[in-house]
């Protein structure tokens, strides 16, 4: 039982480092475009730009559970 699980927590954590990587890449775009803006255009632009931060603080803790689970075994 434990190899399946292995496998797949394997599999999920390749899964998350594609999403990972992607995520960054796009955060950063994302902030090349705040940063010529002004007023309530800039504001709006960073707001996009946390919140692809938020989602990709979540999957790095995720990854990180599962790479703690995998340890453990």
């Amino acid at each position: 039982m434990a190899i399946i699980d292995r496998k797949e927590i394997d599999a999920r954590i390749s899964a998350l480092d594609a999403e990972i990587s992607a995520m960054y890449k796009r955060m950063n775009r994302e902030y090349e475009k705040v940063i010529p803006k002004t007023g309530k255009k800039r504001k709006e632009a960073f707001d996009k730009v946390m919140e692809i931060s938020e989602k990709y603080t979540a999957m790095c803790q995720e990854r990180a559970e599962l790479v703690r689970t995998l340890d453990g075994q």
